[in-house]
This record gives C-alpha cells, sequence and structure tokens, in this order.
C-alpha cells in the first residue's frame, strides 16, 4: 500500500482517488473546501487547503 495525494475533485480527480482507494491505497484529496463533491468514498480522507493563503 502506498499513499497518493489528489489535488482537486473534480471528475478526474473523483475518479482517480476512487480507483486508488478501491486499490487498498492510502489516498487524500485537497480541495479548498475540504469535503467531497459527491458521496464519500471508504478509504479516501479530505483536506481543505487554499494554495492562495499564504
Amino acid at each position: 500500500m502506498s499513499f497518493h495525494l489528489v489535488v482537486g475533485h473534480g471528475p478526474a480527480g473523483a475518479a482517480t482517488a476512487r480507483l486508488l482507494a478501491e486499490q487498498g491505497h492510502e489516498v487524500r484529496v485537497v480541495t479548498r473546501a475540504g469535503r467531497p463533491a459527491g458521496p464519500a468514498v471508504p478509504g479516501v480522507e479530505h483536506l481543505a487547503l487554499d494554495a492562495s493563503d499564504p
């Protein structure tokens, strides 16, 4: 198992995070809101970060 950080939770980021989690990887998704845009996926943690915030 390895760790993956996915930046953004649009269609590509959500699909990537879901696929990695289904394969047993540790996944964190970083968005400004810090919450999933759709249903929660087991094994995927969401974090709130804003690149413009010093």
